[in-house]
């Protein structure tokens, strides 16, 4: 796992923050890029990141435009929300999400680009996930950005490693 926050300031002056993930997965790239395409996949899960329910609102035929709603209750009431949507898809190269929060919006939301290529007899997946400027967050966000960034990226790593065994064979659901 390659684990990175970048420094360069962006376009008004904000943090880039990102978390990159490479993996290999021992299956074709059609079958990497079937199940990615398809954010329902996660309710395939047992160790989703979030422990919600992802469903398709709208589905395109190229699959770009395709919009999904997580939704998960919490406690005492309090539940979180965010939707997704396929802003590209190019088949067996590469997906481009965006989401947006409901709550923690900061986290929730951004961009993820799941970038796959042939390697060897499986795939070479590449995850990036960007979420806006946590630096915005007040007064947390500047000091604490470096450790939000390697947390999240432990909160995807029993996901990851769920994803190489499902699409591997290894596990069933």
């Amino acid at each position: 796992m390659i684990q990175e926050r970048d420094q360069k300031r962006g376009v008004g002056g904000a943090m880039k923050t990102r978390v990159l993930t490479e993996l290999h997965i021992e299956a074709p790239v059609e079958t990497v890029y079937a199940f990615l395409v398809d954010m329902e996949n996660t309710n395939r899960l047992k160790t989703s990141l979030m422990g919600g329910t992802v469903q398709m609102v709208e589905q395109t035929p190229d699959w770009v435009g395709t919009s999904y709603r997580m939704f998960r209750h919490l406690f005492g009431g309090l539940y979180y929300e965010f939707k997704a949507r396929n802003v590209e898809a190019v088949p067996n190269e590469r997906v481009v999400q965006t989401t947006e929060g409901w709550i923690m919006e900061n986290l929730l939301s951004g961009t993820h680009v799941l970038r796959m290529r042939p390697e060897g007899s499986g795939t070479h997946l590449t995850i990036e996930i960007a979420p806006p400027a946590i630096e915005r967050i007040p007064v947390f966000g500047s000091l604490l950005g470096g450790r939000i960034v390697r947390s999240m990226a432990r909160m995807h790593e029993p996901m990851d490693a769920e994803i190489k065994e499902l699409l591997e064979g290894n596990k069933t659901l």
